[in-house]
Order: C-alpha cells, then sequence, then structure tokens
C-alpha cells in the first residue's frame, strides 16, 4: 500500500512538473522572435522602390537551451534570410514588406533546433510631424522534432508616430491569435484535453520615446501592457496579464562600429494559474539584458558580437531559471 501511495505521488509530481514545464516553452518561443527582432536592426532599410535582401551566418553558444531549472547548453548555428521592400506612393503614403527567414541548428539539443518565418506587410501615411501605420504581421515557429511547440501567430497593428525635434513618440495597439498547430487545448483537468487545437488570443497596447542624447549616443524607452486569453480550461491556464519595459541605447565608438545594449523587465500575472502542489497564483519576473558590438565593414558586409542574460524569477522554483547566450556573426546586403 504504501510502495502504491509513493508510485501515485510520484506520477502526479512528474505530470504536474510537465505541465509546469509549458511556461518555459512559451519563452523559448519568445526569446525566438526577440532574436529575430535584434537582427533585424542590423538590417538597414532599402531605398525607396527598392528590393533589397540580407543573408547571415552566426554561431553562437547558449547554456540553457530549455530555459528550465536543469540547465542543458549546447552550441548552435544560425543563419538568416530577409527580404525588404518600400514603395512610397504619394501624398504622403507608403508601402512595407518584410520577409524573414531565420533558421538555428543545435548540435546536441536537437529537438531546439527550429526554423522562424516572418512575413510583415505595413500601410502607412504622413502628415507633416506625424505618420499613422498600420498592417498585419504574421509569424510560423516550427520546430522540427518537438510538434507541441509549433505555431503561427496572426496579428494585427496600429500605430501613431510624432515627432518632436529630435524625439520621436510613438503609441500602438496590437491583437493577434497564436495557433499552436499540433498541440491540444487543457480540458477541465491536467489529465485531459480538448478535440481542439490550443489558440492564445493576444491584445497589446504600448508606448516608446527615443531621442538622441548627444550626436553619438541614441536611446528609446519602452512600456507595454499585453493581455493572454487561452482556450486551455484548466484554470485558465495561460491567461495572465504582463507588463513589460526596456531600455535601449546605441553609441557610436567609431565611425563604423556601434556598441549597443538593451535591459528590459516583465511582470507576468496569472489570472488563474496556481503555482505548484500548492493554492496560491503563479507570478513571474524576467529579467534580460543584452549587449552587442556591431562593425560595418563596407556598405555590404556587416559583423557582430552579441552577449544576452535572461533571468526569470518567479513564486514557482520550477518556473526559475537562468541563461546566458553568445553569438557572433556575418551579415551581407545584397
Amino acid at each position: 500500500m504504501k510502495r502504491k501511495v509513493i508510485f501515485l505521488l510520484l506520477m502526479i509530481s512528474v505530470i504536474l512538473m510537465g505541465i509546469a514545464y509549458s511556461q518555459p516553452s512559451d519563452d523559448r518561443a519568445e526569446r525566438s522572435l526577440q532574436e529575430l527582432r535584434r537582427l533585424r536592426k542590423l538590417i538597414k532599410k532599402p531605398a525607396p522602390y527598392k528590393l533589397s535582401s540580407t543573408a547571415g551566418i552566426f554561431i553562437g553558444y547558449d547554456n540553457n537551451v530549455y530555459l528550465a531549472p536543469t540547465r542543458k547548453d549546447d552550441m548552435y548555428e544560425e543563419f538568416l534570410y530577409s527580404l525588404d521592400f518600400v514603395k512610397p506612393f504619394g501624398d504622403g503614403f507608403g508601402f512595407e514588406f518584410d520577409y524573414d527567414l531565420n533558421y538555428v541548428n543545435y548540435n546536441e539539443a536537437t529537438d531546439a533546433t527550429n526554423m522562424l518565418n516572418h512575413l510583415r506587410l505595413e500601410l502607412n501615411k504622413r502628415f507633416a510631424d506625424w505618420k499613422i501605420g498600420a498592417g498585419y504581421d504574421l509569424g510560423f515557429l516550427y520546430y522540427f522534432k518537438d510538434d507541441d511547440d509549433n505555431f503561427l501567430f496572426h496579428r494585427g497593428f496600429i500605430y501613431v508616430q510624432k515627432q518632436v525635434l529630435d524625439t520621436i513618440h510613438v503609441i500602438g495597439f496590437e491583437g493577434g491569435i497564436k495557433d499552436y498547430t499540433d498541440q491540444n487545448a487543457l480540458g477541465d483537468t491536467i489529465f485531459s484535453r480538448q478535440d481542439k487545437e490550443r489558440s492564445d488570443e493576444r491584445m497589446a497596447v504600448y508606448y516608446a520615446i527615443a531621442f538622441k542624447i548627444t550626436p553619438k549616443l541614441f536611446t528609446k524607452f519602452k512600456t507595454k501592457f499585453s493581455i493572454n486569453d487561452s482556450n486551455a480550461r484548466y484554470v485558465d491556464y495561460y491567461d495572465y496579464k504582463s507588463y513589460q519595459h526596456s531600455l535601449s541605447f546605441k553609441y557610436k565608438l567609431l565611425e563604423d562600429l556601434d556598441l549597443s545594449s538593451t535591459f528590459s523587465y516583465r511582470r507576468k500575472l496569472y489570472d488563474s494559474r496556481t503555482v505548484t502542489l500548492r493554492d496560491y497564483r503563479q507570478k513571474d519576473n524576467l529579467y534580460t539584458a543584452t549587449v552587442g558590438l556591431d562593425y560595418k565593414i563596407d556598405s555590404r558586409n556587416t559583423i557582430s558580437l552579441s552577449y544576452a542574460y535572461r533571468q526569470n524569477e518567479s513564486n514557482d522554483g520550477l518556473e526559475e531559471y537562468t541563461e546566458s547566450v553568445i553569438n557572433c556573426g556575418w551579415l551581407y546586403s545584397f
């Protein structure tokens, strides 16, 4: 009898741990999107009416591939291809098109190998110092050996931008649906699944301000509030509110050498999700810091070196982790 009780408790713990690790899986997806945004900052927008392409090859080291309390480190290779097009229509109207393909291959943690396809379409209109834009953003993240984390992220956005001297203010709204293509939604218990795939409805509003402190130093501050509403029924497992603040700097060390850094903090408050084996709600604090050097060899070639650190603090020990990533590579525009 005693052995049966111990076995039952062990099985429940394993299941709960598996459920708990699903949040770092979400963080892994966000990390992939953040990596793409970081690399896109190195890509200069094309001149009007011109279609431009950029390709990049990178190598890196990640000391916590799965963002879990028990670390798994690994070397990886990364490939980026980006296609960009800008077209003005006259009377202040403009159209922008971006397509990105980002492939990351891990050497030992092969189930973390993934490919991200990203498409962004935007129409905008300028009124003197004002700019209004709206569009559609689509991301498709595919894990070659881990189907549960695959998703399509459809997102619409609109923003208003105002420039005052050398200062730019932006207010924006985003709304979309994140469809997990191979993961069924949780049912009424952790042991049950619904017949339909998991999907998350997400809305966010943000404000950003960017300006030059000196001719060589540029800074940007952004604050963002978002809501995630999932179709998982069990204690509204993926429903949360998030508050995020970030501060970025870019400093021109030399004519062709830039130093950049970003510091961000995200507070995530779950609506009903409880801490593992407890009855109070989960709360997470994610701290992120990145620093990088970008050297422009000529008009087509750029080399980069970056370091990123992430630390998630939570009232659930199974959700806490730290991660360090070193990345270096080469970008070529043609």
